[in-house]
Parts: C-alpha cells; sequence; structure tokens
C-alpha cells in the first residue's frame, strides 16, 4: 500500500484515506494500532469515521433496535452498548485525527488548500469532530 501511495504521489496525485474505528468484533487494541499506522502510509489526507449502524443493515437494527435517532446517525457519534464505549471510541477519533493532523505535511496541505470562504464549514466540521 505504501508503494501505491508512492507512486500516486510521483504522479501528482493527493492522496486520502477513509478509517473506520469500532467496527463491530473490533477491540480497543485493533483500533489503537490503526491510529498508529494510519500516519505512517504517507497520506496527505485522512478521515477517521466512527462506525455508522444504517437502519436496515444487519448491524443497525441489531445495534438500534428499531428505534433509530436519525439525527444522530452520522461519523462523529456512537452508537455502542455502554456510554463507556462512546466516551472511548469518541475519545479515540480524536486522538486518530491529532496524531494525523498534527504534522507538518497534512498541515502545509490543508492550509494551502483553503479558501477564506470555507473557513466557517471547516470550523464547523473540526467543532463536530472534536466536541
Amino acid at each position: 500500500l505504501k508503494e501505491i501511495i508512492a507512486d500516486a504521489h510521483d504522479l501528482g496525485l493527493e492522496t486520502q484515506g477513509l478509517f473506520i474505528i469500532g467496527l463491530p468484533r473490533e477491540d480497543m487494541e485493533q483500533m489503537e494500532e490503526t491510529i498508529r499506522e494510519a500516519p505512517k502510509l504517507g497520506l496527505d489526507l485522512a478521515h477517521f469515521s466512527i462506525f455508522v449502524p444504517l437502519p436496515g443493515s444487519d448491524y443497525g437494527d441489531e445495534i438500534l433496535a428499531g428505534n433509530p435517532d436519525f439525527e444522530n446517525i452520522n461519523f462523529f457519534t456512537p452508537h455502542f452498548e455502554s456510554e463507556e464505549k462512546n466516551r472511548q471510541v469518541k475519545s479515540l477519533q480524536r486522538r486518530a485525527l491529532l496524531r494525523f493532523y498534527l504534522r507538518l505535511r497534512p498541515i502545509s496541505l490543508l492550509l494551502r488548500m483553503l479558501k477564506w470562504r470555507q473557513l466557517s464549514g471547516v470550523v464547523r466540521v473540526v467543532s463536530r469532530y472534536f466536541f
């Protein structure tokens, strides 16, 4: 995978990764490993989403038990069996973002990409991830 990402960079392509944490049967060590390894891949940008149990899917019906809260079905709100696990996974998502983006390469790329008119949207997305 690292070679493919390097080849994409050689061609002048931007690379992004989507990581989902909190998948069913994923334990804390596996989530921690994802957080440790993601920055090592050489990606330009990364998205760290929390597993979303969609209504109508096997996991969605099981987790949401027929009572979906459609206002909170998003990549920021955990839906686990306990509030403790919800807090743990949300904390891991924050840590993943900080670990990935508090490095020179992603910061410089984001600053080059940012347009003033996008600033309010960026602030809104950042606040959803962190608060």
